[in-house]
């Protein structure tokens, strides 16, 4: 699927941003975990766009629950309408298992526990870089972790984003900040 852009809001992950691109060009496969809403899935896009030209490709799945539909659902320019559903996916696993470190495979919200989708050790084989965003922890495999911004000028200048009276209430704003 094609990666959307970055909320045009995005600000101030860019010291997480550079540490998700060493780990990955260290290990290959990251798990992006933190809580829901703190902003994995933006930090990703906001990634792929920093680092479009680092890649080839850039392939993106919305995971649905499982890996092996995600993968059978991609469209490829030679697949065919008479293909089986089980066609379909041995030749794009075949296809995906062909590219290499210049390729990144993002799966967005991979929200379950990793003995839950049997085609995750495949996924795991793929010669490419892999990011996953998810909320559950993955002690086997490397993790970053995505914490609340706390830098007081960062989180300003996100809520000047929003609120257009940021700049003369800035003092206001800074006491909601600390509360």
């Amino acid at each position: 699927g094609d990666v959307s852009k970055p909320c045009p809001y995005f600000c101030g992950r860019e010291r997480e941003i550079e540490q998700l691109h060493e780990l990955l060009v260290k290990e290959r496969k990251v798990f992006l975990h933190g809580i829901a809403g703190i902003g994995k899935s933006e930090l990703v896009k906001a990634y792929a766009k920093k680092y479009k030209k680092s890649y080839r490709n850039i392939l993106y799945i919305a995971y649905s629950g499982s890996l092996k539909n995600d993968i059978t659902d991609l469209d490829f320019v030679d697949d065919l309408q008479e293909d089986s559903e089980e066609e379909r996916f041995h030749k794009h696993n075949r296809f995906l298992r062909s590219l290499k470190e210049d390729t990144l495979l993002m799966i967005d919200n991979f929200n379950i526990t990793a003995e839950k989708d049997n085609l995750l050790p495949i996924v795991m084989k793929y010669r490419c870089r892999v990011v996953f965003t998810t909320r559950s922890r993955f002690d086997n495999y490397v993790c970053m972790q995505l914490n609340e911004i706390t830098e007081k000028e960062t989180l300003l200048q996100l809520m000047s984003c929003y609120y257009s009276y940021a700049e003369e209430y800035h003092l206001i704003l800074l006491q909601i900040i600390d509360i």
